[in-house]
């Protein structure tokens, strides 16, 4: 391995840039919610409060995108039915301002890399505007057959991982800057 890249402090954002981009997140998801609550639902309010309340739960968990896209109706129904304060091996291992933290958090379990479950939490205002979200699937059309909070219309929503789309862009890319004679 080249000593040149290990010996490179690792560049991360700076904090001033991840509190303007939470606020920014906080203001659109405020900003769409009262858009819904004035106007009625509509398939591109639904799309913005999809995008944005999938972007606050990834930095806020500091999760990858596959694990979250992937978020099932059927898991979120199901495990934000029981609050986290019901999961006692969890809750004894907190600190006392954890513990104080977990009642305004609610967690859901969801399938990670190599199908290894992955603890989320949501924050009260993403609970609600995924809650927000599922209300309003038929509503704009969203297909019934699909089991994903976070849906995108795609045919096939479970062929769209950061993983496969890397390779397929990789391979496009390729494609697109071959000669004609190398066709």
């Amino acid at each position: 391995m080249p000593q040149t890249k290990w010996r490179n402090p690792e560049k991360i954002p700076l904090t001033a840039d991840t509190v303007k981009l939470n606020q920014w997140l906080s203001q659109e998801e405020a900003r769409v919610k009262a858009s819904i609550d004035e106007d009625g639902i509509s398939v591109a309010s639904w799309r913005e409060l999809a995008q944005v309340t999938l972007a606050q739960t990834i930095l806020f968990n500091r999760r990858r995108p596959g694990e979250m896209q992937f978020l099932r109706v059927v898991d979120y129904a199901s495990q934000t039915a029981t609050p986290l304060s019901h999961h006692d091996e969890i809750a004894g291992s907190l600190s006392l301002a954890q513990k104080m933290a977990m009642s305004r958090l609610t967690l859901v379990m969801t399938r990670g890399k190599r199908d290894r479950g992955v603890p989320v939490l949501l924050k009260m205002n993403v609970v609600e505007s995924i809650d927000v979200l599922i209300e309003n699937r038929r509503a704009v059309g969203v297909d019934a057959g699909n089991p994903y909070i976070f849906t995108c219309g795609a045919d096939n929503p479970e062929r769209l991982t950061a993983t496969k789309l890397r390779k397929h862009l990789a391979t496009l890319s390729q494609l697109l800057n071959l000669t004609q004679s190398e066709f």
